[in-house]
């Protein structure tokens, strides 16, 4: 009954984890859109699909 907690424990900090990387990512890349090196970002993100 330990490995089964364990697993779910990690899981969930592995997905809150990425959850709050992932938005982090997004309001550091809205407050500086003004940036050159976020338009290049955006723009090689739109070029590749």
């Amino acid at each position: 009954m330990l490995w089964p907690l364990l697993l779910n424990i990690f899981g969930f900090a592995f997905f809150f984890g990425s959850v709050t990387l992932t938005r982090f990512r997004t309001a550091i890349l809205q407050k500086e859109g003004h940036r050159p090196w976020v338009q290049q970002l955006a723009t090689d993100t739109f070029k590749r699909g």
